[in-house]
């Protein structure tokens, strides 16, 4: 399997944190030599052949922390809607909309008792 180097050095894959964190820096400057010599990574296509293999298995590293970083990610947005639907759920939001719906019939009471046929006496 063949990855764009783009992914290989972007911090927002996990991919490029085995690839950063886990190969020594003089194996990084072969990798670079080898593969992407003066060519600009940045603008251009430029992959480079990754290989894992679990009991000679090949595996493909990307897909497995692709659906990682899924799974992590609605976790994540899991407990922040119970945080949220918990705190919205509170007292404090009971007893706010209460006075809410408290201050909307003052004001509803209000408008009942307006006149709004009034003649205007400029006229």
């Amino acid at each position: 399997m063949k990855i764009e180097v783009k992914d290989l050095v972007n911090d927002n894959e996990m991919l490029s944190h085995i690839f950063l964190g886990c190969i020594p820096h003089e194996q990084l400057e072969q990798i670079r030599n080898e593969f992407i010599g003066k060519k600009d990574w940045s603008k251009e296509s430029v992959k480079i052949p990754v290989d894992l293999k679990i009991g000679g298995v090949s595996v493909n590293p990307k897909s497995f922390f692709d659906e990682w970083q899924n799974q992590m990610r609605n976790m994540i947005n899991k407990k922040a809607q119970e945080i949220v639907s918990d705190k919205l759920g509170s007292s404090k939001i009971r007893n706010l909309q209460a006075k809410l719906n408290e201050y909307e019939n003052i004001l509803n009471s209000w408008e009942d008792e307006i006149n709004w046929e009034i003649e205007n006496p400029l006229l």
